[in-house]
């Protein structure tokens, strides 16, 4: 005959109550949670309204007001429309600070208002306001008030 003592009792005690817990879920307290989608929308916004992602961080030097740069671009209405790109064409050569742009995207490349600079290499989604970009006026077949959004690559720097 097997004689079991008291501390062999609460050894068989305490191992059953753990086997008995095998394979029971967890508490849903304890059941972690997934972390939130990140927002399609994660857009940082200036003041002056200009909206920016950079979508490349470039490694070249850093775009500088007064001197020329090379661009890639795409531009579209806020519903989709593309209204003006150079894909597949040459780089536009514009001066930064001489106006031969609309404003929005000036600052968007060369930066400002807490914006940096892009860098050759990189490239940025701008979300332009009207106020940054033609305002009122028609051009073309962008309607009066319209926002802007433009893909901008910087291709170089002179």
């Amino acid at each position: 005959m097997l004689r079991v003592t008291s501390r062999a009792w609460f050894v068989l005690s305490l191992c059953a109550a753990l086997l008995s817990g095998c394979g029971s879920k967890p508490e849903p307290a304890t059941i972690a949670k997934p972390s939130p989608p990140a927002t399609p929308n994660d857009m940082q916004k200036l003041a002056n309204g200009l909206e920016y992602k950079d979508l490349v961080i470039g490694s070249g030097a850093p775009a500088k007001w007064g001197r020329k740069v090379q661009l890639y671009y795409v531009g579209r209405l806020t519903d989709g429309l593309k209204f003006d790109s150079n894909e597949g064409k040459p780089a536009i050569e514009i001066t930064l600070g001489r106006g031969e742009v609309i404003k929005g995207w000036e600052l968007g490349v060369a930066g400002g208002n807490g914006l940096a600079p892009m860098r050759v290499g990189g490239k940025r989604k701008l979300i332009i306001p009207p106020a940054l970009g033609y305002g009122d006026k028609p051009m073309s077949t962008i309607p009066p008030n319209s926002t802007l959004v433009f893909e901008i690559e910087l291709f170089g720097m002179r």
